[in-house]
């Protein structure tokens, strides 16, 4: 199983390296590519003001309290290589973040960990 779209990515990026890739449009600068830009943020994100585009950052985790503000917690530690390859294999045949079964994992351990007690 492949990871959706990996083929056309993997060919993006071989033409990319090899100086084969053609601009998409004209080249925008000066006035009109900011003009170009706050557009694009307006129609993706709703709002071209630079300080709530800034302000928004990346949406906490899910199940987080809505009260709280700030990063979600994070996790650094060490494995061995066969988990990490596990998990690897696990995130690829997915289409998943490697993040993501990470947190499925551990929430389903916790799960069953807390139906045996």
């Amino acid at each position: 199983m492949t990871i959706p779209g990996e083929r056309y990515y993997e060919q993006l990026a071989d033409d990319a390296e090899a100086g084969d890739l053609a601009p998409a449009g004209p080249r925008l600068t000066g006035e009109a590519a900011r003009r170009a830009a706050l557009a694009l943020f307006r129609e993706t994100i709703g709002t071209d003001d630079p300080d709530e585009i800034m302000r928004r950052g990346r949406p906490r985790l899910a199940g987080t309290s809505s009260t709280v503000t700030g990063a979600s917690p994070r996790w650094n530690l060490r494995v061995s290589e066969d988990l990490n390859a596990a998990v690897d294999r696990v995130a690829r045949e997915s289409g998943r973040p490697k993040s993501e079964v990470i947190r499925q994992l551990v929430a389903r351990q916790i799960d069953a960990l807390d139906q045996s007690s």
